[in-house]
């Protein structure tokens, strides 16, 4: 199992439309092959800035997936994030290999 962030930095104009965008592009995001969830998390207890931070975290089967999303379609969507908000946000992207995956 593999986890891929996205950290967001989003200007405070443009923040209300990013979120309801970014809910849209999450679930197309789970059609592609291997993703199996996604959260959006929002920090708490953030010091003021004219920035909102959120992170999204992808929860999916295995590394293949996950580039096979980087060759064939995450070049597409970062493109329509650009187009839609241009320089009003900004990205930072971490990928985890999941040691231990426990459930109560």
């Amino acid at each position: 199992m593999v986890i891929y962030e996205v950290n967001l930095a989003i200007e405070r104009s443009v923040y209300s439309q990013f979120q309801i965008w970014l809910k849209v592009h999450a679930k197309e995001i789970l059609q592609f092959p291997g993703f199996i969830s996604v959260h959006i998390l929002k920090p708490e207890n953030e010091p003021a800035s004219a920035q909102e931070k959120l992170t999204v975290q992808y929860q999916l089967e295995d590394r293949e997936s996950l580039d096979v999303y980087f060759t064939r379609f995450a070049e597409k969507i970062r493109e329509e994030a650009v187009s839609r908000f241009q320089d009003k946000f900004s990205v930072e992207r971490r990928v985890f290999d999941v040691q231990e995956y426990i459930l109560k």
